[in-house]
């Protein structure tokens, strides 16, 4: 019915069939528009007497099924995602809210209370609050970052100033875990990022590293700067680390890997949303981790 004109296009030999070797190939039609073929090529006999027999077939509608099929499952796939986002975030909200309503009404079923046991319900409402707050910022953060809404004021950041201010500002937390904190990050080094949204990605990640450490263990920041316009940024710590199923997990939503339970106080939500930072800086972000051999996190921007 039409001309073909025939060109290989993929891998040969990829399986075997019955009439031969299975072949990807690429056929023109006499109007020009190219379409996917499978070519299946047989041969018998030997010397002058050797004959080859093709078979060609036109798969456009199998790829096409496949294609849709693909685009089906990754559907599917998002839907899931997305319901399991929901219910993980109901089951956080729920939570100090939970507190919330429990404690007022302890303090409205007691008619006579004593100063230091509303002073106490007071701290656990306020406690509970205070993380639902940082829940809903959370929230909002990582919806503005997978919408692509946050604002980036992209400028050169000092490196070495930003890091000592997050320093400074997590001294009380180093200070009440024991935790000691150094910094040789080059002084002059310059990252073209946003100053607001990076000191953010610097105090969760230290803040972690803080928190996920051992008693009397230690924080490092450190730089490298090699020949390709980028600057690396390490923050390492002493700490418990993490196995491969716990870094496989590490950038899902609501997921603390194991730490729901612990007095560790977390979202699960602050690494989504400093990857998610970072990437909108044009950089990347990346874990390194060994149980008892504490973690190390790669952040990567360009350079000022």
């Amino acid at each position: 019915a039409h001309r073909l004109h025939v060109e290989a296009f993929g891998r040969s030999g990829t399986s075997s069939r019955r009439m031969g070797r299975l072949h990807g190939l690429a056929g023109m039609r006499s109007n020009g528009e190219v379409f996917p073929i499978e070519a299946s090529i047989s041969r018998s006999g030997s010397g002058e007497a050797t004959l080859l027999t093709v078979v060609l077939r036109d798969v456009t509608a199998a790829r096409q099924a496949e294609t849709a099929r693909q685009a089906l499952l990754r559907a599917e796939g998002a839907s899931r995602a997305k319901s399991e986002f929901v219910a993980r975030m109901s089951h956080e909200m729920r939570t100090p809210l939970n507190a919330v309503i429990g404690f007022a009404q302890l303090l409205q079923l007691q008619q006579v209370v004593d100063a230091e046991t509303v002073g106490l319900y007071a701290q656990h409402i306020r406690a509970a609050g205070e993380h639902l707050l940082v829940l809903v910022e959370d929230l909002l953060d990582l919806h503005g970052a997978a919408r692509g809404t946050l604002k980036m004021n992209l400028v050169a950041v000092p490196l070495a100033e930003l890091v000592g201010e997050a320093s400074r500002l997590l001294m009380p937390l180093a200070e009440a875990h024991g935790i000691a904190m150094a910094s040789a990050v080059a002084p002059g080094l310059q990252v073209r990022a946003d100053a607001t949204r990076l000191r953010q990605v610097l105090l969760n990640l230290a803040s972690n590293a803080i928190k996920y450490n051992r008693q009397g263990g230690d924080v490092r920041f450190s730089s490298q700067a090699p020949d390709n316009g980028r600057v690396v940024l390490s923050v390492s710590d002493s700490g418990i680390g993490m196995t491969e199923e716990q870094l496989a997990r590490l950038f899902h939503p609501f997921d603390r890997l194991g730490r729901e339970h612990s007095a560790t106080p977390g979202t699960g939500l602050g690494l989504v949303i400093a990857q998610s930072l970072v990437r909108e800086m044009g950089g990347t972000l990346e874990l390194r981790s060994q149980p008892r051999h504490g973690t190390e996190a790669l952040l990567t921007l360009p350079e000022a």
